[in-house]
């Protein structure tokens, strides 16, 4: 771990960017897994979206799971003032692209596809990183899946002008009248990090530190100070609206982490960490655990478990109760006796759940040591 030298100074910039502002904005209303953290003011505007804009994304955007980062791919494609620009100016340029365009930026980078070069940009950004997007195979499949999407947009020019009308609609119809809305404070965020013992954009990592928020990437990605100290990459302080308290990406030669305070996406965070800690609970007794291993393909009722383990029924029946709140028990009326069995289809949800939280990828073996 690299020490931070608290006096030297670096430079760095405060930016909106509406581009990188896109994956999140649409991944909110299109992927599932992101839907549960709307407001109550965003769930008014996923219900005013036309279902055909949604049946459409299915085939615009890249399947990538719950991991949305085709705008952030096509940063590295844009010339660095315009990732500052209005919307509409960014619109005009990537919707203006011609075969022509890529086919020179592919000479040049000597590669021979659209995806190849996205890649290679890709790579070379994140060089000096010890923990790269590459290092991650759930990033690495979702940055060769976003390439590949990218580049079918751009090689059917049908294609193309579908995916451009799409977005155009969203943005212009839902996203931007909510982000206008959201002005005040994104000024206010941006007002913090002006002044305040940083003049001419120059102030020592150790002064931004105490500025940050806890939940910021530079406290606890300690990796991301060295290209920073190093003058490898200039640090960018992304001002964006959504309250990414822990997002961070790497465009060009630019470190962008959001600067947002942890608002009401870290407590619906900490709500879904708490309500899935709450349902694992119910696994948390060797003795519930041994119950659904038992009654897992077939069912038993309370004497008969108790009969099994040599504890009394009151006990089966409280561990029983357990077990049923927590959904991973159904019980039957059997005449006078009431019978258990696993609730298979809830505990697979259970355990996708819990996978999904914490991005197990279960077709994938840990190294060896």
């Amino acid at each position: 771990m690299m020490s931070v030298k608290n006096n030297q100074a670096i430079d760095y910039s405060i930016k909106e960017m509406v581009l990188l502002e896109l994956d999140y904005a649409i991944g909110s209303f299109v992927l599932e897994r992101m839907r549960r953290y709307l407001n109550e003011e965003q769930i008014k505007i996923y219900l005013r979206i036309p279902k055909d804009w949604f049946a459409l994304a299915k085939y615009l955007i890249p399947d990538t799971g719950d991991t949305l980062m085709m705008f952030e791919m096509l940063a590295y494609v844009c010339p660095d003032d315009l990732l500052t620009m209005e919307y509409e100016v960014v619109l005009a340029y990537l919707s203006g692209l011609k075969a022509a365009d890529w086919q020179g930026w592919c000479e040049e980078a000597g590669v021979d596809s659209i995806s190849a070069l996205l890649i290679q940009k890709v790579q070379v950004a994140q060089k000096d990183l010890t923990e790269s997007y590459f290092s991650i195979p759930r990033m690495k499949d979702a940055i060769e899946k976003t390439a590949a999407h990218i580049e079918k947009v751009y090689s059917n020019p049908l294609y193309q002008e579908s995916f451009w009308k799409w977005l155009d609609v969203f943005v212009q119809r839902h996203y931007l009248p909510w982000r206008q809305a959201q002005h005040m404070v994104m000024l206010s965020t941006r007002g913090r990090y002006e002044g305040v013992e940083m003049k001419g954009g120059r102030a020592s990592l150790g002064k931004l530190l105490t500025m940050l928020p806890k939940t910021n990437a530079l406290h606890y990605r300690t990796s991301l100070h060295a290209p920073i100290m190093n003058g490898d990459l200039k640090l960018t302080l992304w001002v964006e609206p959504f309250g990414l308290f822990d997002s961070w990406a790497v465009i060009g030669d630019e470190l962008v982490i959001s600067v947002s305070e942890p608002g009401e996406l870290f407590s619906y965070a900490k709500d879904e960490i708490t309500e899935i800690a709450e349902r694992c609970k119910a696994l948390s007794d060797p003795t519930r655990l041994g119950i659904l291993r038992i009654i897992r393909h077939f069912d038993m009722d309370i004497s008969e478990i108790a009969e099994y383990f040599g504890i009394s029924r009151p006990t089966v029946s409280v561990h029983i109760k357990k077990l049923r709140e927590a959904g991973l028990v159904n019980s039957i009326d059997d005449g006078r006796s009431t019978r258990h069995i696993v609730n298979m289809k809830r505990m697979q949800a259970m355990f996708a759940e819990i996978g999904d939280f914490l991005e197990v990828e279960p077709n994938r073996l840990p190294p060896k040591s």
